[in-house]
């Protein structure tokens, strides 16, 4: 019985410990370009995420859904940051990232209630416009080529 007093005291400060940090984690954001919709209808995600960087050609119609921005962590690097907004992205049930722009954004991590572990650092940052692509027809097809 005593044991198990301890070990739970132990986990509770450890995890009061943990919950006490700021910064330590990727920051995914994701606002919705139509102020009216509170949820995306998503019946199949898309298994593939296409990004198109700033300057590209977007070579597809699409519509927009949102705005995306992840930043990473002190140590992520793009690799682990692309993979992230590729992720949120398909959770908002958009097969695209269009206008995607690579930044750097100020960001600190430390504990809260002290300034003894407090840290800056410039973390790689990622953002640009979440769109779903039209889905091209046979008649879509031919009236473009006519244009």
């Amino acid at each position: 019985m005593k044991k198990t007093a301890i070990l739970i005291t132990v986990s509770v400060v450890a995890l009061v410990i943990q919950s006490c940090g700021y910064g330590h984690s990727v920051v995914q954001n994701f606002t919705l370009l139509d102020a009216t919709a509170k949820t995306i209808n998503c019946e199949t995600p898309p298994q593939n995420i296409e990004l198109v960087f700033d300057g590209e050609k977007v070579n597809f119609e699409y519509d927009k859904v949102g705005l995306i921005e992840v930043q990473g962590e002190s140590f992520s690097n793009d690799k682990e940051v692309l993979e992230k907004i590729k992720a949120l992205a398909k959770t908002n049930c958009c097969d695209a990232i269009i206008n995607l722009k690579r930044d750097r954004t100020n960001r600190e991590s430390g504990l809260l209630f002290t300034t003894e572990y407090d840290h800056s650092y410039s973390a790689i940052t990622f953002h640009g416009i979440a769109v779903r692509k039209k889905i091209s027809t046979p008649a879509n097809e031919s009236q473009n080529q006519q244009q």
